[in-house]
């Protein structure tokens, strides 16, 4: 089981409170898929430059965690797709064990495989040892 990330990149003219709100609906988005916990990143302190209605909150920054990567990771991006699609905003990366997934638009199976390859090689120590990062 894995822990992932999502954030968001708002659109130029997002105001704290909307970013708030569209943090909160890409959870409730994302909390349909089997994982055992989804819910916007918090901080003990408000980091600077957060953008948030609710200070221990970071806005655009979502923890999904208990997941089966493999499985569950093409139905996160496959959402993640649309909700970018629906709510007008820049992009939004996947991120764990340092390796990131920058969605701008559509991204084909082939570009998720290979993100979830790049994980798992990360998780596991890699040749190389080093993360890595798809972006489109």
């Amino acid at each position: 089981m894995a822990d992932l990330r999502l954030r968001i990149r708002f659109a130029e003219d997002t105001t704290d409170a909307e970013a708030d709100e569209l943090t909160r609906d890409l959870v409730a988005v994302v909390e349909r898929l089997p994982i055992d916990r989804v819910e916007p990143e918090t901080a003990p302190e408000a980091p600077a430059g957060a953008r948030s209605a609710d200070p221990t909150t970071v806005a655009g920054a979502v923890v999904l965690a208990g997941l089966a990567v493999r499985t569950v990771l093409p139905h996160v991006v496959t959402l993640a797709q649309e909700w970018l699609r629906t709510r007008a905003q820049r992009s939004l990366t996947v991120e764990a064990d340092g390796v990131s997934l920058t969605l701008q638009g559509d991204h084909s199976p082939r570009e998720v495989k290979e993100f979830i390859d790049l994980l798992e090689a990360a998780r596991s120590g890699g040749e190389d040892g080093t993360a890595g990062e798809v972006e489109r």
